[in-house]
């Protein structure tokens, strides 16, 4: 029975750590793909400042100004985006990287004390028969 109970513990951590592995993969992929995301919304906004002089060689033509106006306010509103996703995914991860550290500590205190009981009833267990033999 000891080697039931021994094995569980044994499977409980090895879960617990293809859980972490799996869980930190999933987080650095959404971080990456967060990055790639301001990444991009900043390669769009440096396109847009490109964009308001358009023509070839000498021939450059201004847009008309409400069109680079319009073209500032989206550019503005752009870079805040990327700004703030590129903050807003770094104190989410912090945070969920916490998480995922206090469930993996969790999980390792559950098996050691499954482990410590599962040893305790042994050693109660062989006990129990020179308890009788005293009587």
């Amino acid at each position: 029975m000891f080697d039931y109970v021994r094995a569980g513990c044994v499977i409980l951590y090895i879960s617990e750590g293809k859980l972490y592995g799996r869980t930190s993969d999933t987080l650095n992929y959404v971080v990456n793909q967060a990055q790639l995301t301001a990444e991009n919304l900043n390669n769009v906004s440096q396109y847009l400042n490109t964009s308001e002089r358009i023509g070839l060689g000498a021939n450059v033509a201004l847009l008309p100004s409400d069109i680079q106006h319009n073209i500032d306010l989206v550019k503005a509103k752009i870079t805040t985006v990327a700004a703030t996703l590129t903050i807003q995914t770094e104190k989410t991860s912090m945070k969920l990287r916490q998480g995922i550290d206090g469930v993996g500590l969790v999980l390792h205190v559950v098996a050691a004390v499954m482990l410590f009981l599962a040893f305790l009833g042994l050693c109660m267990f062989v006990s129990l028969p020179f308890a009788f033999l005293a009587l």
